[in-house]
C-alpha cells in the first residue's frame, strides 16, 4: 500500500520544510535585532545551518514512531483512523517544536556557561565566525546527544490509542 507513505513523506515535507522557514526567520530576525548580523554574513549562516542540521536530525529521529504510529492505525480497521493519524502526527511535531526550542536555548546557555569570561555577544557582533561556528557545532552535537532518548519520551507523552479488536 504505497498512500499511507506517500501521505506521510507529503505530511513530512511540508512540516519540515515549515519549521526549517519559520526558524530561518525567527533566526534572523533575532541576529538582525541583537547583534547586527545579516543573512548575507558566515557568521549568520554557520549558524543557520547548525540550526537547519539540529532540526533536520529531530525531524528524522521523530518520524520512526510517527511511521510506526501510521502502520498500528491503518492496520486497526476503525473508521476515521487518517484524521486519529494526523492528530498524532501533529502532537508528535508540536514536541519537535518545543524540543527544538528548548535545545536551542539550552545549547546557548551552556556555551555561555562553557566559554566563562568570552562576550559571545561581542563576538558575534564582530562576526568572528569561530564563534559562530564553535555554537553551531555545539547545537548539533547537543542534538545527537539527545535525539534518541528523545523518541521514548514523544511515545511515552502521546501514548498509541487503544483499539478493541
Amino acid at each position: 500500500m504505497i498512500t499511507l507513505p506517500l501521505i506521510y513523506l507529503i505530511i513530512s515535507l511540508v512540516l519540515g520544510l515549515a519549521l526549517i522557514v519559520i526558524s530561518h526567520k525567527v533566526l534572523s530576525n533575532v541576529m538582525l535585532k541583537r547583534f547586527s548580523l545579516g543573512a548575507e554574513t558566515m557568521t549568520f549562516n554557520l549558524l543557520a545551518a547548525g540550526l537547519m542540521v539540529s532540526l533536520a536530525m529531530l525531524m528524522s529521529e521523530a518520524a520512526k514512531p510517527m511511521i510506526a504510529l501510521i502502520n498500528f492505525l491503518s492496520r486497526g480497521q476503525q473508521s476515521g483512523w487518517e484524521m486519529t493519524a494526523v492528530f498524532y502526527i501533529l502532537g508528535f511535531y508540536s514536541l519537535l517544536i518545543v524540543v527544538a526550542l528548548s535545545i536551542i536555548f539550552g545549547s546557548v546557555f551552556f556555551f555561555h556557561r562553557m566559554t566563562g569570561n568570552l562576550d559571545e555577544q561581542a563576538e558575534l557582533s564582530k562576526q568572528n565566525n569561530g564563534v559562530a561556528l564553535l555554537l553551531s557545532m555545539l547545537l548539533v552535537s547537543m542534538t545527537l546527544f539527545l535525539k534518541s532518548p528523545l523518541v521514548a519520551v514523544f511515545e511515552a507523552l502521546i501514548p498509541y490509542p487503544n483499539f478493541a479488536y
